[in-house]
């Protein structure tokens, strides 16, 4: 019952839109579903809708230790076929073909691990050198925010 009544609540609310049905409405329809206006949202309409849906980003998933992600490189076909092959021959008496299969392994789980790690930091950096705005209609004048503000019912400026 109560999943039923959340999903007539959900929808009422500006989300609950789906493309085709944006299609078929008109300017002044949508605005008025949208809760919004041509002049856009009040600067506090904004924060209170900020403050419910929360910011417009990518969830980002919660990042794992520098040892698992290490952990991790030991778990491709390959990899584990090496290792496989490894333990056979150590089981077999050749030392020395085991000690050798496994530092190819070693090496290679620390080199990409190594590039990984770099090729994060470097898209990191990136991205924090990268600051994308957008143009909003707000109080009824054009202002430039962060795209993590923009909120359902903001008026775009497109250019």
């Amino acid at each position: 019952m109560a999943n039923k009544q959340n999903k007539q609540q959900l929808a009422n609310t500006p989300e609950a839109i789906n493309a085709a049905e944006m299609l078929t409405l008109s300017t002044d329809e949508f605005l008025t579903k949208m809760e919004t206006s041509v002049t856009g949202l009040s600067s506090e309409e904004a924060a209170k809708r900020l403050e419910m849906d929360g910011t417009n980003e990518v969830a980002r998933g919660k990042k794992r230790s520098g040892v698992i992600e290490f952990l991790m490189h030991f778990g491709s076909p390959v990899t584990l076929i090496l290792i496989i092959s490894a333990i056979i021959s150590g089981f077999t008496g050749d030392w020395r073909d085991a000690g050798i299969i496994i530092i190819i392994v070693l090496v290679s789980a620390i080199l990409d691990f190594t590039q990984e790690y770099r090729a994060g930091k470097a898209a990191e950096a990136l991205a924090k050198r990268v600051a994308t705005t957008a143009t909003v209609s707000r109080d009824g004048t054009k202002q430039d925010i962060p795209i993590s503000g923009l909120v359902p019912g903001d008026v775009i400026q497109l250019t």
